[in-house]
């Protein structure tokens, strides 16, 4: 977040609260994760609201008798902030990811080099499925299992360091993972990509198993959710007021997001 320009809504002006005439402004959010951690992020506003009160103040200034206090008000416009798409067609929607199953068969290099041409055509990074978790293993075991596919590549291999299985997408050693019995086995010496496979009759019910990196099969990308906006802007506030008896008089910012979509 930076700031970008004076608020021309003039919600405060100078006429009006000399102490304020220089903390009266705007602040730009890049990203929604950007808006959204300052929309959660309490402490965060408290502290820099608390900054801005001692630059108001300054080493005890005569000049403001009352004290001024944080109003904890953070909130979104509602009347702004309604969603109206998440995933693009043909993928599917699991917490803040997008799935695309495939329907060609690509060795593992081809598939995930597909994947990142995918995620471009949308502005997106997108890569070989993370499976990192039991519910995203169940959500992505209930997609495939309507398909004509018995396997599907995930992002998991071992290409750098046998027997270190690590995600294409972020580079991390897997925590959570569904191998399938007696898997990973790397027979032959050369099985370091994973895939998700059926097989009921050797026990593999959309398990893990190990596959060379030059096995075709169908694939699953997936990319981050974004989040698509019916007004220019979304906004959020925050505010100090200098009490004065019943009356007040405050510093007002709030934080813009600009569509992209629009």
């Amino acid at each position: 977040m930076h700031l970008r320009y004076s608020d021309p809504d003039n919600i405060i002006t100078k006429e009006d609260y000399p102490c304020v005439e220089a903390y009266n402004n705007r602040l730009e959010c890049k990203t929604f994760g950007e808006l959204n951690a300052i929309r959660y992020d309490f402490e965060a506003l408290h502290m820099e609201c608390l900054a801005i009160r001692e630059r108001i103040l300054g080493p005890n200034n005569p000049d403001v008798p009352h004290p001024i206090i944080f109003r904890g008000a953070v909130y979104a416009d509602s009347k702004q902030f309604d969603l109206l798409a998440r995933c693009p067609a043909d993928w599917n929607h699991y917490n803040d990811r997008c799935f695309f199953l495939s329907r060609d068969n690509e060795t593992f290099a081809d598939a995930l080099k597909l994947c990142e041409v995918i995620g471009k055509q949308y502005g997106r990074v997108a890569t070989l499925a993370t499976v990192d978790d039991a519910g995203t293993q169940k959500h992505l075991a209930n997609l495939v299992a309507q398909t004509n596919s018995l396997e599907f590549y995930i992002g998991a291999n071992d290409i750098v360091h046998e027997g270190t299985w690590v995600w294409s997408s972020s580079g991390q050693t897997i925590t959570y993972n569904h191998w399938g019995p007696t898997q990973p086995n790397n027979r032959g010496g050369a099985e370091n990509c994973a895939a998700i496979t059926y097989d009921a009759p050797y026990g593999f019910l959309w398990h893990w198993v190990d596959e060379p990196c030059t096995f075709e099969s169908t694939y699953i990308c997936e990319m981050p959710y974004v989040y698509f906006f019916n007004n220019a802007f979304i906004k959020i506030y925050y505010s100090l007021h200098q009490t004065k008896g019943n009356h007040g008089e405050g510093l007002h910012r709030h934080c813009l997001l600009p569509n992209p979509f629009m």
